[in-house]
């Protein structure tokens, strides 16, 4: 029996759900640090050009209720995607708006 990536329970064959999820991050150069920012800002410094931070996805099984929680998430993250480009063109018209007017 195969079980869940996220939280370890038990899957029955033919049960789980098998969907990308993020696995990881790695960084060039060096790591000292837990945090990705601290690691990026002294490979850049030391090495005078931009460290490159890779994120890492792979296909895992997960269980009913994680693939439930984890679709709701996905949806929360779209819409937050969403609402921020919403702003973002509203400020843009706004100043474009606002520049034809002073003219």
């Amino acid at each position: 029996m195969a079980s869940c990536y996220l939280c370890g329970a038990q899957i029955p064959k033919g049960q789980g759900v098998r969907k990308t999820l993020y696995t990881g991050m790695g960084i060039s150069g060096f790591s000292l640090f837990s945090s990705v920012l601290l690691d990026w800002i002294l490979n850049t410094a030391l090495r005078r050009r931009p460290a490159y931070v890779r994120s890492y996805y792979s296909v895992k099984m997960i269980c009913g209720p994680c693939a439930a929680s984890a679709a709701a998430a996905d949806k929360r993250k779209l819409l937050v995607l969403g609402v921020a480009l919403l702003v973002v063109t509203v400020l843009a018209l706004v100043i474009v708006a606002a520049n034809i007017v002073t003219r």
